[in-house]
């Protein structure tokens, strides 16, 4: 199991582009993903394979309540959102030619690859390891939030 953090959420912490209420999404990749080995990229179209998934009626999650917050007690930055009720993706979403192998978290620019920014991947939680079978499909994150990102 695996946790990325891509260069893209350095440089959009320290050129301040998720302060305030950035406008995150999570999309849902395959095996095929190949961004695991390639931390340093900073935009989607960098990722030589991104392998969404392809069920039919899968969709991309455009984050509501997003907070990005300093931790001074711990010296970490801190990514979250509101959980949603279970269909965040989709409903009915068809199963995919793959499993879900995890999940990416991305800075929404303009909705392009050229210019969205590729925060983190992970296949740790409920998601990764499953696939879509006709029904909702969504996502439950963690109560102490998403992501921590330790400060240099």
């Amino acid at each position: 199991m695996a946790t990325v953090v891509f260069k893209g959420l350095y440089d959009s912490l320290v050129g301040g582009s998720l302060s305030g209420t950035p406008d995150l999404r999570v999309l849902l990749v395959m095996a095929g993903f190949t961004g695991a080995t390639e931390e340093d990229s900073v935009n989607l179209v960098d990722i030589t394979t991104l392998d969404e998934f392809d069920g039919l009626g899968y969709v991309r999650l455009d984050c509501a309540g997003v907070s990005v917050a300093y931790d001074a007690t711990n010296n970490r930055y801190a990514i979250d959102f509101t959980n949603g009720v279970g269909n965040e993706f989709g409903d009915p979403v068809a199963p995919g030619t793959g499993v879900i192998a995890g999940l990416v978290l991305y800075l929404y620019v303009d909705g392009t690859a050229a210019n969205d920014v590729i925060l983190l991947f992970t296949d740790q939680g409920a998601v990764a390891g499953v696939n879509a079978a006709n029904g909702p499909l969504g996502l439950t994150l963690p109560a102490d939030g998403l992501v921590f990102v330790q400060a240099a």
